[in-house]
């Protein structure tokens, strides 16, 4: 949508309200409320009951992917499971894990059979780990369920439906002041996280005053940022929550976004696919299982400390993900009991190793958020192209590529870049063999030159 920066306010104001409505209707449907009240009842359920429905939506689900995707039926007899003397989760443990790698390699289709006759949604990810992919979900599990999961998390912290709130997030509206826009069909504010110097900073509190929001969420680099600010300010902002998804949340910052808005910070983990969730509740020592939308298993690794996942989607029947392997590190949670009779959703993970992207710093010296960097990059990459962007002085900067990009496709990015960075930053390309990684992550952006 950078298209909107050129227009003229009131024109791109009412496209995004147009935009906002379009997709109300599609996440906040009668399918919605169904699910949402599914989910308040489910989430006191027993072990045994919770359990139970794990394992009637699973058995419906490999039998369809065995007789219906071709990439499935191969995979189940390579490892020599049939679908039908599935009876427990631990059977799971028959099928070996499904790599991203192996879906992308594969010669057989990943997409069921019928799924012309389907209703279903085309999405694109990249992930922390940097490979891209396509992939399809059923139009349920992409809207009425998943924003039904979000909301349930907001009503744990005592949020009502439609509560004015405010997003943080990695739109760009304008190229000029101001930097925000109401999407009124959700009561939502929405800033950009484009924009955060201090007097930029400074309007954009005094929008959430006048807004008068009861909670916010967003990348949580850029509501530390804010928080940061308004802390040296003196000014506070009472919310009933803040909730982080995206980015890895750092302690010190969380210590100063609950002191500035008066507040508990909620982290949600999933993963673009809807293959699982996680989610942080009051109270709760780590990340409740979103045990309706998906079931979390833990592979070793040759860390002592942490595991990697491998997720099962309840409800994605259009390409399945069966024990899919997610290469982010967590640490398993050491008791599963939330002591909370009204919410027992098991507590599986105690903390995640996400994406730990580093700031930039613009030719003047102002500090640039990892997002930012990453959404100028990311429309011009074709898919499953890897990069990584490396300051290396104050006014170099190299960009890393596994395979070469032509000129034409680099210039773009260049020219976006210096629109951020400054005109005066020496921004070049740099061809190697591999982008190291660690710990199956795939680092976008690093600083060597200056840590903020």
């Amino acid at each position: 949508m950078s298209y909107l920066v050129k227009l003229p306010g009131w024109l791109r104001n009412s496209l995004i309200n147009g935009y906002g409505c379009y997709l109300k209707k599609r996440r906040f449907g009668r399918k919605f409320h169904e699910w949402l009240a599914f989910l308040q009842d489910s989430q006191s359920w027993s072990d045994e009951r919770r359990v139970e429905y794990q394992v009637d939506q699973l058995k419906h689900l490999l039998s369809d992917a065995e007789n219906n995707v071709p990439f499935y039926g191969k995979h189940f007899a390579e490892c020599e499971f049939r679908a039908s003397q599935f009876s427990c989760l631990e059977d799971l443990e028959r099928i070996e894990p499904v790599s991203k790698g192996m879906l992308l390699d594969s010669k057989v289709s990943c997409i069921h059979r019928n799924v012309r006759n389907m209703n279903t949604v085309r999405c694109l990810t990249s992930g922390t780990t940097g490979q891209k992919f396509e992939f399809h979900l059923p139009f349920e599990l992409r809207y009425p369920l998943k924003f039904a999961t979000i909301w349930r998390q907001y009503s744990w912290a005592g949020v009502q439906l439609f509560d004015r709130r405010v997003t943080l997030g990695g739109r760009l509206f304008a190229e000029k002041p101001p930097f925000y826009c109401f999407n009124r069909a959700e009561n939502q504010l929405l800033l950009s996280i484009h924009h955060l110097s201090p007097d930029v900073l400074d309007s954009y509190f005094e929008t959430i005053e006048h807004y008068q929001p009861a909670f916010m969420q967003g990348h949580p680099s850029g509501i530390a940022a804010l928080a940061h600010h308004l802390k040296e300010r003196g000014l506070y902002y009472q919310l009933k929550g803040v909730f982080s998804t995206g980015e890895t949340l750092f302690p010190a910052d969380r210590v100063v976004i609950e002191e500035v808005f008066k507040c508990s910070v909620f982290e949600e983990y999933g993963s673009g696919e809807c293959a699982f969730a996680a989610q942080q509740a009051p109270d709760s020592d780590g990340f409740h299982e979103v045990s309706e939308l998906g079931f979390i298993e833990f592979l070793a690794t040759a860390s002592p400390t942490h595991s990697t996942i491998a997720a099962t989607s309840l409800h994605n029947n259009v390409m399945p993900f069966i024990r899919y392997h997610v290469e982010d590190l967590v640490e398993v949670a050491e008791t599963s009991d939330s002591g909370n009779p009204n919410l027992r959703l098991p507590v599986k993970i105690k903390s995640v190793l996400g994406r730990i992207d580093e700031k930039l710093f613009s030719a003047d010296g102002s500090p640039v958020l990892p997002v930012t960097i990453r959404m100028c990059i990311k429309p011009f990459l074709p898919l499953g192209a890897l990069y990584q962007v490396r300051q290396e002085g104050a006014l170099e900067v190299a960009i890393l590529f596994e395979e070469a990009v032509e000129n034409a496709r680099f210039e773009q990015i260049k020219q976006r870049l210096q629109g951020i960075l400054g005109t005066s930053m020496n921004i070049r390309p740099l061809l190697v063999e591999r982008i190291q990684t660690g710990g199956g992550k795939l680092r976008n952006v690093i600083n060597r030159w200056k840590q903020g």
